[in-house]
């Protein structure tokens, strides 16, 4: 991680501004194995390879967040790797992360390889390729999605339980493709 790496225990980052990193993979942070991220700003780290913001494994909470500006070849924004318990990322805000190769089941914004519940995030501006319009842009993974708002309409994603844009069976309340009316994104840390 160019900013904060930790490879062991349970780690608690509250509170922090990660900013301008630069790694081969997870420029702002690196986590491995169990982590609470709460009240911090990923903002301008650049991955070489993935995991441009943030990369989380094992047990993990991600509350109130926000993850912008971020960039790498796979996974711009946020990766949360496999969990033993259910996880849970809440109230975040992931915003014009951004990545440049498309490998098999990562997003843009934020890529889940567990069965994470994600509660009241905000996805917006996050691109694959310079584009925002396309599937990857914000979102991908085996989550249970709920009361999120999601930069793509309805219609690119499924609700079936599995695939790489499944928002999971479960998946209620979500807005999709509705501007979340930033009002200064230029001066976000």
């Amino acid at each position: 991680g160019g900013g904060i790496w930790l490879n062991t225990g349970t780690n608690k980052i509250y509170d922090n501004v990660v900013k301008d990193n630069v790694a081969e993979n997870g420029g702002g942070m690196y986590i491995y194995w169990n982590g609470r991220l709460v009240n911090n700003v990923v903002v301008g780290n650049v991955a070489n390879q993935s995991y441009g913001g943030v990369f989380i494994d094992g047990d993990y909470t991600v509350y109130n967040n926000v993850i912008a500006y971020n960039k790498a070849t796979h996974t711009g924004g946020m990766t949360c790797g496999m969990g033993v318990t259910q996880n849970t990322i809440a109230n975040n805000t992931f915003y014009a992360n951004e990545m440049n190769s498309m490998q098999s089941n990562n997003g843009a914004g934020l890529t889940v390889r567990d069965t994470a519940k994600v509660v009241n995030n905000i996805f917006w501006k996050n691109k694959f390729s310079s584009s925002e319009a396309v599937l990857g842009a914000d979102f991908a993974g085996a989550a249970t999605f709920k009361h999120n708002a999601l930069q793509l309409p309805a219609s690119s994603y499924t609700s079936l339980g599995s695939g790489l844009y499944d928002l999971g069976v479960n998946a209620s309340g979500n807005l999709f493709g509705v501007d979340p009316g930033f009002a200064d994104v230029i001066n976000i840390a």
